[in-house]
Formats: structure tokens, C-alpha cells, sequence
């Protein structure tokens, strides 16, 4: 019978984590969400280049990677960004729950560009992907 209860306290157990681990994955203001080796989302984008018939930006991490830590994506990737925005300067920042902005070097969206073309930024040394809270992104020039 103590077998029995002792699963019983740990199918219960787990269930508590897995419901406080959602929860707090739906808090991202980037709509991350997990397929199982990464995350995605989408982010609204200001740039009079992206049209409304385009959609949204898609963002996600690259696929993480044994590292000293553990686990970790070393970038974040953006798509479906559209090609009238060829050749403007794009620019990311991230941010965690309690802090400010922090942007991430500028980039040119170089030629041949299209809505399939992945556009990366690498994520900041010494930071903890799993604290970023939102990206913002701009596209201008």
C-alpha cells in the first residue's frame, strides 16, 4: 500500500510542476511557445516596409546546444520579414521581466532577401535566455 501512495504523491507532484511551468511560459509578451527543442512566437514589427499582407515577424531561438551550463539556443532568428525591407537596418532588443531594453547590434537586410530568409542576432554573453521576457524590433533606413 505505501507503494502506492508514494506514486500516487509523485503523479501529483508532477502535475503541480507541469501547470507552475506553464503558467509561467504563457507570461512571455513574445508568445513563445515550445515544440520541444525550441521556442517561437511572433512580434509586431514598426516598419512601413512590412506590409499588413505579410504577417507578423516570426521570431524563435535557434536550436540550443550543449554548452558549459547545459543546454542553450546562441541566437535568437527572425522571418517573415518582407522584401521591400531589403536593404533597411533592422534592429532588436530584449529585455527580462524587471528590466529595460538592452539592444543587440543593428544589422542590414542584405540581398537576395525574402520572407524564408532568417535574419539572426546572437543572444547576450552571460544572460540566461530563459530570463528574457520580449524582443522589440525595428526596421528602418
Amino acid at each position: 500500500m505505501a507503494k502506492f501512495s508514494t506514486r500516487k504523491g509523485l503523479a501529483v507532484g508532477l502535475a503541480v510542476l507541469g501547470v507552475a511551468g506553464l503558467s509561467l511560459a504563457s507570461a512571455s509578451q513574445l508568445n513563445l511557445t515550445s515544440n520541444g527543442t525550441a521556442a517561437t512566437g511572433t512580434v509586431s514589427v514598426d516598419a512601413t516596409c512590412q506590409k499588413a499582407a505579410t504577417g507578423a515577424v516570426t521570431a524563435k531561438y535557434k536550436t540550443p546546444t550543449l554548452g558549459t551550463t547545459g543546454y542553450a539556443p546562441s541566437e535568437v532568428q527572425f522571418s517573415n520579414i518582407d522584401a521591400d525591407c531589403q536593404g533597411k537596418t533592422i534592429r532588436v532588443a530584449w529585455k527580462t521581466a524587471s528590466g529595460s531594453y538592452t539592444e543587440l547590434t543593428p544589422k542590414t537586410l542584405t540581398a537576395p532577401h525574402t520572407t524564408a530568409t532568417l535574419v539572426a542576432f546572437a543572444l547576450p554573453a552571460g544572460v540566461d535566455y530563459n530570463t528574457i521576457s520580449s524582443f522589440a524590433v525595428s526596421i528602418d533606413g
